[in-house]
């Protein structure tokens, strides 16, 4: 035993006097450095643990506590059932007469013919968030419901911190965000859509809503555009503090009766997403619609990707058809087609768009297309000089997007 103590001893001194002429040679190097390299190493070494202290930190600060944040990943497509495909914690309950539809903004939809769709249970949004749906009123009579939001059984609001109405009275999207203050008071702000869209062709049409909550504050968009944005500013990030409020989420519920609209496509995320995210949304929907024309019946304006122009004549409605009669040429010319009088035969035409080439006549079903003889279930008519078609020609030769109400036509192509 003594033997091996003595040997132990031994390395044990033989090791202590390596790890001393080590230290002692690394000592005898930095003094041999320059100056200069020394403050620039020391400098490095500094910046360093600067940026691990700051990703430690941000790590921290960026993981909310479970207790404190609760996780919501939602999303529906309504295809015949009310099924959140992320997970089954957050559902919706249907109430009162709905019913599933074939026309959806994406195949299906969920019908609300006097009936609301509510949370199955209450979550807080004390964090970012998104909400996003398509929605298609069919009828303004109910006052101002609720497309999504907090609300009490009757309709009304509760505290916020946001609800999106369709203000029926304007025929208008309104969203309301609610926050407590510097003060500690509850202050309340409201902003619509009137000035962004066409209030005429908001009813009957699909159209695609969002709000997002996050550093960038409320953001309201609609059909893939930002409409109106609140920065974080007059203790707006007060909000937070009454998100907590465990009253329902409701959708389709009124004041004085309930939504009638379909809805589809709807999704909730416990983050903001960005714009271009929410025009991406927008667009995978409906990928057709990357140019817009709307127009309006007894009017010869017409707006082509948000800029205001002027037709050659007046849109006429077909009293028989109950549909609308465009004036050919202009319509086709600001969609970028042609339009070409034969020089022998006054009652023909040519047309050119989306790589189609088409002859037709006055008061005639007869068409050649693409050198094809083809029968339309139509006839362009003349009124006053001007060559009109009824406006789902574009539908059914082109293939485009058409919508039509009572008072507007929306072509995208």
């Amino acid at each position: 035993m003594k033997v091996f103590f003595n040997k132990l001893k031994e390395k044990t001194v033989n090791l202590s006097k390596k790890v001393r002429e080590a230290f002692a040679k690394f000592f005898k190097y930095i003094k041999s450095l320059d100056l200069k390299i020394l403050i620039t190493l020391g400098v490095m070494l500094v910046l360093i643990l600067g940026l691990l202290v700051t990703v430690i930190i941000y790590a921290v600060k960026s993981t909310p506590a479970s207790e404190e944040v609760e996780q919501l990943e939602f999303s529906a497509n309504y295809e015949g059932n009310l099924i959140n495909i992320y997970s089954d914690e957050y559902t919706l309950f249907p109430y009162g007469n709905l019913a599933y539809s074939n026309d959806g903004a994406n195949k299906k939809s969920i019908e609300l013919k006097n009936g609301y769709l509510e949370m199955n249970k209450p979550f807080d949004l004390r964090r970012d968030f998104t909400f996003q749906t398509w929605v298609k009123i069919t009828d303004t009579t109910t006052v101002n419901p609720i497309i999504f939001g907090r609300a009490s059984s009757s309709g009304d609001m509760q505290n916020g911190p946001v609800t999106i109405k369709f203000y029926n009275e304007y025929k208008s999207i309104l969203c309301d965000i609610t926050f407590i203050d510097a003060k500690g008071e509850y202050v309340s702000r409201s902003f619509a859509a009137d000035d962004f869209i066409d209030v005429d062709t908001l009813v009957n049409i699909w159209h695609h809503i969002g709000v997002t909550f996050g550093e960038n504050g409320y953001s309201l968009y609609f059909d893939g555009e930002i409409v109106k944005n609140i920065p974080l500013d007059e203790g707006l990030i007060g909000f937070k503090e009454i998100a907590s409020n465990k009253n329902p989420f409701f959708m389709g519920i009124g004041e004085n009766g309930n939504m009638k609209a379909r809805i589809d496509e709807t999704r909730i995320f416990t983050y903001e997403i960005s714009a271009e995210d929410v025009k991406k949304e927008y667009e995978k929907a409906h990928p057709v619609r990357t140019h817009r024309v709307i127009m309006k019946n007894d009017s010869d304006g017409i707006s082509v990707n948000g800029e205001a122009k002027l037709l050659e004549a007046k849109v006429l409605k077909d009293r028989q058809s109950e549909t609308h009669l465009v004036p050919l040429k202009s319509v086709l010319e600001f969609m970028g087609g042609t339009f070409t009088v034969d020089e022998l035969e006054k009652d023909k035409f040519d047309i050119s768009f989306k790589n189609k080439n088409i002859s037709m006549w006055l008061m005639d079903t007869n068409a050649i297309t693409d050198g094809a003889h083809t029968k339309l279930d139509f006839y362009p008519q003349e009124f006053d000089g001007t060559v009109y078609v009824p406006v789902i020609m574009f539908s059914k030769i082109f293939n485009l997007d058409v919508s039509e109400n009572e008072e507007s036509i929306i072509i995208n192509y």
